[in-house]
């Protein structure tokens, strides 16, 4: 029976397939994403599916807490699906505002609406962010803008984008053709976000024929791409107008709190409450969430066990860990509302604990990180939302949230119900069959389709490989010695090559053909005693390379005296590089040709290995 969590993680592959159906699911979706912008293009999918309507999503803490609402008893938390410390996946919940009561004291949500009177401060942010006009209207401003990133999206891009092509309908398009589609769509959706955020009526001016092409992102990957760049580039460009609309509105009442406090009834006297300035607020809480991160497990592994990319992307996670547990509300507008805070932030103190985590100094990476004080960064000032203590004036807008809170919770009841819902520890797999990959060409075929039927399954729902699914994975041979299922004349062999041609994509099926001559797997016997010689000469661990490593035989077979080692592997087969990610998920595995794979010198203690003797 499966679990809520694979129950969830089908219906986020299900969903992803059913917005690029047609065009008409397409801009539902888009309506649904114009509404929690600041929610990731996964998360997206998730609220759509269940809520579509959704306006205002929140965590429980912070409709309780901060805003001090109450979730009413019959409420059904929003499912997400969110990653925990040791990269498995688990439920997450949230609650739109239409779960919510008010409370005697609660806060009052300021929703932003486009109103006429922001025009002029509104085009003249986006015009400084990013260089177009407002001259012609904020309509032609949202559509050019939408351009431009679409266009730039691509130019950065490319390559991957074309490379994530692979089994869909685009795949049967040249380059120019795929960036044709690509931009066009990419620009109509991220128009369709911005016009239907900002209160105007997006199919005034844009057409159903604007998302014609849609249908041709069927696969799991190419919607991926196109959803976080629609995702994305909304998000930053609707920052940037609540931003200013916030500062706005927040100028506007202390002007009127400044009046009245200028004619104050009575003979009390009126004291104004002080605010830290930004760099204050930065200063006081960077080392408490600092101390924070240095303690995180799942950034300190990333550090000692991944490369530097992945540890920022960890350090990034660590610090919103981190900055839930602050409570202050300065804080909390600064970070979660104001992205150059958010983001300079994470950088140096990335740039700050890295090297003393990590145990391996990797290449350093270009980061564009500002030169100027925080103080500096932002021209938004000191504050971003309008809170006042009373519930009239207190507003936010409660979409700027972290990621929601870890918990399992659909009918809301207390806190002491809320449990976490998540998977073991992620683990590299173990080879105990000393007679693996033995076998009949038709047999070796047979293992290695029930190998590909799991990798295609496990990619598509966008999990990790469960321990009976490694030990199928783990068969996977390779095509070394199996040529007759790439003839389609060949005798006996028909049902194969039509059943390889219908599993692989036209890439996958290339790549494979022309393993044929040096695909080859080494048996466990071989692979034990390349361990023992090399035991016999003193090591026991270290940082161990296996080049052209297939599936990763080699580290299936590590010694127990071994196995504190690092293990980094590098495959040009694509199917075979992924495989061997799943298999050993501890291990840095780079799908590439070795002459491209990014090693700093003198950075393994061990190379082994049975590379290619093909010609």
């Amino acid at each position: 029976m499966a679990t809520k969590l694979q129950n969830y993680i089908q219906l986020a592959g299900q969903t992803a397939a059913q917005v690029t159906k047609n065009p008409q699911n397409w801009v539902g979706f888009l309506n649904t994403v114009s509404n929690v912008y600041r929610y990731t293009f996964p998360d997206q999918l998730m609220i759509h599916s269940q809520r579509p309507k959704a306006t205002a999503c929140a965590e429980f803490d912070l409709w309780t807490g901060r805003m001090n609402r109450h979730i009413r008893c019959d409420s059904k938390g929003i499912g997400l699906i969110a990653i925990n410390r040791n990269g498995y996946p688990k439920i997450r919940y949230v609650f739109d505002i239409r779960d919510t009561e008010l409370k005697r004291n609660s806060a009052s949500l300021f929703q932003w609406r486009y109103k006429q009177e922001y025009r002029g401060i509104v085009t003249k942010a986006l015009e400084e962010q990013f260089g177009v006009s407002g001259e012609k209207g904020l309509v032609y401003q949202l559509e050019m803008i939408a351009v431009n990133m679409a266009n730039g999206y691509w130019e950065n891009f490319h390559k991957d984008i074309m490379y994530e092509c692979e089994g869909s309908f685009l795949v049967e398009l040249e380059e120019p053709g795929v960036s044709v589609e690509f931009r066009l769509t990419a620009a109509a959706s991220i128009s369709y976000v911005l016009l239907a955020r900002c209160g105007f009526q997006p199919e005034k001016y844009l057409k159903s024929q604007d998302f014609r092409d849609i249908t041709d992102f069927n696969t799991q990957r190419i919607i991926r791409v196109l959803g976080a760049a629609v995702s994305e580039y909304s998000e930053l460009v609707l920052r940037t107008v609540a931003v200013v609309i916030y500062r706005y509105e927040y100028l506007k009442r202390t002007a009127k709190g400044t009046s009245r406090s200028a004619h104050p009834h009575g003979n009390g006297s009126h004291r104004q409450p002080t605010e830290l300035s930004i760099q204050q607020v930065y200063n006081k809480y960077k080392p408490i969430v600092k101390k924070l991160i240095l303690s995180d497990g799942a950034y300190l592994n990333a550090c000692q066990n991944s490369d530097k990319q992945e540890a920022a992307l960890e350090c990034n996670e660590a610090v919103n860990r981190a900055a839930l547990t602050v409570k202050d509300a300065e804080f909390m507008k600064l970070f979660y509302d104001v992205s150059e805070f958010r983001i300079h932030l994470k950088h140096e103190l990335f740039d700050e604990t890295y090297p003393a985590l990590s145990a391996v100094q990797e290449p350093d990476e270009v980061v564009a990180e500002p030169e100027n004080s925080v103080q500096d960064n932002l021209k938004t000032g000191s504050v971003d939302v309008i809170t006042e203590s009373d519930s009239e004036a207190s507003e936010t807008d409660c979409q700027n949230t972290s990621e929601p809170i870890h918990m399992e919770k659909e009918e809301v009841q207390n806190e002491a119900d809320i449990q976490e819902v998540s998977v073991p520890v992620p683990c590299n797999f173990t080879i105990t069959d000393e007679r693996l990959g033995e076998g009949e060409p038709k047999t070796k075929f047979r293992m290695n389709m029930e190998a590909i039927t799991i990798l295609k399954q496990i990619e598509f729902e966008n999990r990790v490989a469960t321990p009976d699914e490694q030990q199928i994975l783990s068969k996977y041979v390779g095509w070394g010695g199996i040529p007759d299922a790439f003839e389609p004349d060949k005798a006996g062999w028909e049902k194969e090559y039509q059943e390889l041609k219908a599993v692989l994509t036209p890439e996958e099926y290339t790549s494979a053909k022309a393993s044929v001559l040096n695909a080859h797997y080494t048996s466990p016997v071989v692979i034990k005693a390349m361990y023992q010689a090399v035991g016999s000469m003193g090591f026991t661990s270290g940082n161990i390379l296996e080049p052209a490593c297939g599936v990763g035989n080699f580290f299936g077979l590590l010694s127990e005296e071994m196995s504190e080692s690092k293990l980094y592997g590098v495959e040009l087969d694509g199917i075979s590089g992924r495989i061997a990610k799943l298999l050993y998920p501890n291990a840095r595995i780079d799908i590439t040709g070795y002459e491209k794979a990014d090693f700093p010198d003198d950075f393994f203690d061990l190379a082994i290995g049975n590379v290619p003797f093909g010609q």
